[in-house]
């Protein structure tokens, strides 16, 4: 809860950036493709955050987002959200679990500085 309070606190004054992003991977199982990347100026660290929907091209084998080292379970249809702290550039992709058709993300990244 003390890291919760902390971050909200930090976040009362600060600005948010919200970046609109949608992307569709297509690739073979276990190809990944970027959707976004967040540069994080030298000497800063940002709250990075995204959230959108996801949709499988398969049924029952679901793609895996990535922000930066963060990792999601398996993403079914619907939404999904990632977060984390960031100290240098990281992307923002999606990681496919099947050679067929293709699996998109559309939503939002948030950034802000800490």
């Amino acid at each position: 809860m003390a890291i919760t309070s902390e971050i909200i606190g930090k976040l009362g004054g600060a600005d948010v950036e919200v970046i609109p992003v949608e992307g569709a991977a297509s690739g073979s199982s276990g190809s990944s493709t970027v959707i976004a990347t967040i540069d994080v100026p030298a000497g800063e660290t940002w709250l990075v955050a995204a959230i959108g929907q996801v949709t499988p091209a398969n049924a029952s084998l679901y793609p895996r987002l990535h922000l930066g080292d963060e990792v999601s379970t398996a993403a079914p249809r619907g939404t999904h959200g990632l977060a984390i702290t960031a100290s240098e550039s990281i992307s923002f992709s999606i990681k496919r679990n099947t050679g067929s058709g293709a699996d998109t993300f559309t939503g939002h990244v948030y950034t802000v500085k800490l």
